[in-house]
C-alpha cells in the first residue's frame, strides 16, 4: 500500500508541475502578443507620421513651383505635372 500511495503523490506532484508550466507559457504567450501588439500599433503611427510629413513636403513643394505632383497610394514614386 505504501508504493501506491506514493505512486499517487508523485503522479500529483507531476500533475501540478505540468498545470503550473502551462500557466507560466500562457502567461509569457500573453505579453509577447501584447509586446507584438504594441509595436504594430507604433509602427502603424510611425507610418502615418511619415506620410503626412512626406504630404506636407510636396505640398510645400508645389506651393515653391507652381507644379502640380500627383501622389499615387501604391508606393510608386510622385509625377510631375507641368501647367
Amino acid at each position: 500500500m505504501k508504493v501506491m500511495e506514493k505512486q499517487e503523490e508523485m503522479h500529483k506532484q507531476l500533475v501540478e508541475m505540468i498545470e503550473s508550466r502551462e500557466r507560466e507559457t500562457m502567461i509569457r504567450e500573453e505579453a509577447w502578443k501584447q509586446q507584438e501588439m504594441e509595436r504594430m500599433e507604433r509602427d502603424s503611427e510611425a507610418r502615418a507620421q511619415e506620410t503626412s510629413r512626406n504630404l506636407a513636403l510636396i505640398s510645400f513643394i508645389q506651393n515653391m513651383t507652381g507644379h502640380v505632383i500627383e501622389v499615387s497610394n501604391g508606393g510608386n514614386a510622385p509625377t510631375q505635372n507641368h501647367f
